[in-house]
């Protein structure tokens, strides 16, 4: 497609184009710079990617990159990759929320997708009162609700979305001052659009009688800002050739290079009036996605540029990328993130599931990718700038492309025709990695930084909603309670997770996927001593307490009511009246029988 090389255009010629490709493609600027940035990293890989293998004893080909993650990176490397521990951060010494109060930080959450992996318009249905052939699916984070206790006595308890209680998360940590300001940015999509806009219009949980886009515009501590919205691109034939009969979204990468463009085009970024200017990225759907004015004032205090947020890995986060260190066939050494299916293609995923669980280095972990970025834009735009002004817009977005994640998808066109087409995607954190690799080459010094969160800490920064089991969870157990004074999420067994597979052979593990069976299967149960549930069937356990490790095997074709089951057997404790499942495994027949109750030996510690 020859209109988004404009290898040879001069600069009237570029503006014509762009005005042609935004026409045609029904786009803006930046999704314009975004998709062609895609597509010449494409053109000029011709299909082929970095050949990179885990480091191990194997011989490997002469073009091999090898990648050093930071569970086995040897020292000399990992002083080449600049982190700090969360931890360190809180020494009150360091006066870094002291430094937050003077900052401006502006919060974008991404509210693009629309989660297609949890299945919810029964239970939207239930929620709204209408027929659930008129429900439409928007973001997670507006699609799922937490209930909050009433302000005023005698008043009813309210239901909000989770887009609404980071709202006033964010509006609770203004009016502490635990910054100068707050300026709120939305991400979405043509999905997504609406479902956000009608929260600003809301009358807020704190005051009734205003809209939260009312509050937030008469308070000098809060600002809402631009919208950034994601479009659909097109896709490829099998042929190379460019076709709309499929268009899709391009990744998360979209938002880094907004953040970037934003470095050198200043109306893309709010007015400070001298205070530094601190964005984060964070996921739509997860309340502790926001950092603390600890990370904040460190980047402001020590003049860091841009900050990837990590946790420490562990059991349940084997198929997630890891920051490592990279080691080129040219001797250069630079970070990156290694990804599953890299590894999976080197035939290295034993290996990379194991990374920081049971392969490490004495005092180290990996570094497991939480997609929370940081930009600050006292230190970053004019080093943005000024190398824009040098190497041209042009060159700086091939820079900052993502690695290329191809994605093949078969469909039925309408004429009946079965194409496949490729969908050209990019994660967030190779845009900033692709950055930094040139930083390096170029200045001889690194831009990124990481801090890494340990998992003691892990649920304050990260807690993503990627299954309907994660909400209930998080918002339907008493594994999780939520502090309705900050707006934050609390971990009530801290630095620990439980690792939970559902399965259901009958729907092709659907059943597990709907929020409102996930809601029902786990109706008031206890799940604040589970570590481990592996369920297979379709099964009901309410008000049941969970403990320890527990796996259930159904193999009838409807749900099993293990409390009923439970009970009628005489085999199990009771707590006040509710039956304990604690480390034992369970079968139930074709009929529906319970046919076998099996201890399992409790580990010697806990998963984590």
């Amino acid at each position: 497609m020859r209109l988004l090389s404009r290898d040879t255009a001069s600069v009237g010629e570029r503006r014509s184009i762009d005005a042609r490709l935004k026409k045609l493609l029904q786009t803006d600027d930046l999704n314009l710079a975004y998709f062609r940035s895609l597509y010449l990293a494409y053109r000029n890989s011709n299909g082929k990617s970095e050949n990179y293998r885990i480091f191990d004893s194997q011989p490997a080909a002469k073009d091999t990159t090898f990648v050093y993650p930071t569970a086995i990176a040897p020292g000399e490397l990992m002083a080449r990759l600049p982190h700090v521990e969360y931890k360190s951060l809180r020494d009150p010494s360091h006066g870094y929320a002291k430094a937050a109060k003077q900052a401006v930080l502006w919060v974008k959450k991404m509210q693009a997708g629309t989660g297609s992996s949890m299945t919810r318009t029964s239970y939207l249905a239930r929620m709204s009162g209408i027929a659930e052939s008129e429900i439409r699916i928007g973001a997670k984070g507006t699609d799922l609700f937490v209930r909050l206790p009433a302000l005023r006595p005698g008043g009813k308890d309210k239901v909000v979305s989770i887009a609404e209680v980071q709202t006033l998360q964010l509006m609770a940590e203004a009016k502490r001052g635990a910054y100068r300001r707050i300026v709120f940015h939305d991400i979405v999509s043509s999905e997504t659009a609406d479902s956000v806009a009608s929260l600003w219009s809301r009358p807020s949980y704190a005051d009734e009688s205003r809209t939260y886009r009312q509050i937030i515009d008469d308070d000098p501590r809060m600002q809402r800002f631009q919208q950034t919205d994601q479009h659909h691109m097109p896709t490829f034939r099998d042929d190379g050739a460019v076709s709309f009969n499929r268009t899709a979204p391009g990744g998360h990468a979209l938002f880094a290079v907004d953040a970037l463009r934003a470095a050198y085009l200043s109306p893309m970024r709010p007015v400070t009036n001298g205070s530094p200017l601190i964005s984060v990225i964070g996921n739509g759907e997860d309340l502790s996605s926001t950092p603390s004015p600890e990370i904040v004032g460190w980047m402001a205090k020590e003049k860091v540029a841009i900050a990837m947020v990590t946790t420490e890995k562990t059991p349940i986060d084997l198929k997630g990328g890891q920051i490592a260190m990279a080691k080129a066939p040219d001797g250069s050494v630079y970070m990156t993130i290694i990804e599953q299916a890299q590894a999976k293609k080197a035939g290295q995923l034993e290996l990379f599931e194991n990374l920081g669980i049971s392969v490490t280095r004495p005092g180290q972990t990996a570094f497991f990718n939480t997609n929370m970025a940081l930009f600050n834009y006292e230190v970053l735009a004019p080093q943005i700038k000024e190398l824009v002004a040098k190497i041209g817009e042009e060159k700086f977005l091939e820079i900052i492309a993502p690695d290329l994640i191809m994605n093949w998808k078969e469909q039925t066109d309408k004429n009946g025709d079965v194409r496949r087409y490729l969908q050209l995607e990019g994660a967030m954190g190779s845009s900033l990695l692709r950055l930094d690799r040139y930083w390096r080459e170029r200045f001889g010094k690194p831009l990124v930084h990481i801090v890494n969160i340990g998992k003691d800490n892990r649920t304050e920064f990260f807690s993503p909603i990627k299954s309907a089991f994660d909400y209930v969870l998080q918002f339907h157990s008493d594994r999780f309670k939520l502090d309705t004074r900050s707006m934050r999420l609390v971990n009530r067994r801290p630095g620990t997770l439980p690792m939970v597979n559902l399965k259901d052979p009958v729907t092709n593990d659907k059943y597990y996927q709907d929020v409102s069976s996930v809601l029902s299967t786990f109706q008031n149960a206890s799940l604040i001593e589970l570590d481990a549930l592996n369920i297979t069937g379709q099964v009901v356990l309410h008000e049941a307490v969970l403990r320890g490790q527990i796996t259930i095997v159904n193999r009838g074709r409807r749900p099993a009511d293990l409390t009923a089951l439970a009970r009628a057997s005489n085999r199990f404790d009771l707590n006040e009246g509710r039956v304990v499942l604690e480390n034992v495994s369970l079968e139930i027949d074709e009929a529906g029988r319970l046919t076998r109750v099996t201890s399992i030996r409790p580990p010697s510690a806990t998963p984590w």
